[in-house]
């Protein structure tokens, strides 16, 4: 939805009985009735693009003094894979998986995706999410937002330790500064299935370390994580993304609803 009211769209764009002419690109799997939308042309000529909000450079903007403020994904990733190598339907069996996280990744099927049942992915795959995210003081602490599904991570400031009960599903998160880097460190996660990447799993040892840079004089932030699981991942992995200053744009409303989700899995 955010991305295309950014496109243009709004609630009026169409209408039960408008006649439209649809480019698409189907699915792959020709036996699954999807495909990715690009464009919607009405009779009357108007034309509904579905394409992303530009992500290109916008020179009319000062850039950023700290890595605080609306930040947008400077590259775009295949039906927003988040972080994960590969295609956004199928697990990366290419992560080092133990031997239960690759039984995990061969059962994978798109029934099991946690974003159909409206539950929001957790870092690090959040980082990697086609969609605005911004961070900003709270007192003390820090606030990590993604506008996908409104997930809202608190980053204490003073350590403290997790709180007691139950795990929760972003974890608890802790930062320091190291210069004009933000850390921060994420622990206490409750199980999720996909909570390593798509289709892996992640467990009580699951841990993540992200530093926040800015880059390219302030046009950029790069965000660099590194994930541990013992549970799932022989060893630790790495990677980053590149976020833009988007100062300019502001974050939408996008709740999950689960009918509409639920939509994805066809009457099969």
């Amino acid at each position: 939805t955010p991305q295309l009211v950014r496109s243009g769209w709004t609630e009026e764009s169409l209408k039960p009985g408008d006649h439209v002419t649809v480019r698409a690109q189907p699915d792959r799997n020709r036996a699954r009735p999807f495909a990715a939308m690009q464009s919607f042309l009405k009779d009357d000529g108007t034309s509904l693009s579905v394409t992303p909000a530009d992500i290109a450079a916008d020179n009319s903007r000062p850039p950023a003094q700290s890595v605080l403020g609306v930040w947008q994904p400077a590259r775009r990733r295949q039906g927003g894979a988040g972080i994960a190598p590969g295609r956004a339907d199928e697990p990366p069996l290419s992560l080092p998986l133990t031997a239960k996280g690759l039984e995990a990744a061969r059962k994978f099927t798109v029934r099991d995706n946690p974003r159909l049942q409206c539950v929001p992915f957790t870092s690090p795959e959040n980082i990697g999410t086609p969609y605005l995210h911004t961070i900003e003081r709270d007192g003390d602490n820090i606030l990590l937002r993604t506008e996908y599904m409104e997930i809202v991570r608190v980053v204490y400031m003073d350590g403290r330790a997790p709180p007691a009960g139950p795990r929760s599903l972003q974890g608890h998160s802790t930062g320091r500064w190291d210069g004009e880097v933000l850390v921060v460190e994420t622990t206490n996660f409750a199980d999720q299935p996909w909570g390593v990447a798509r289709g892996i799993p992640s467990g009580a040892g699951k841990r993540v370390v992200e530093r926040y840079e800015l880059t390219d004089g302030g046009e950029t932030l790069t965000v660099r994580f590194k994930i541990e699981d013992p549970e799932f991942l022989t060893q630790a992995f790495a990677g980053e993304e590149q976020w833009r200053y988007a100062p300019k744009l502001t974050p939408l409303p996008n709740k999950c609803d689960l009918a509409a989700a639920q939509k994805y899995l066809g009457n099969d």
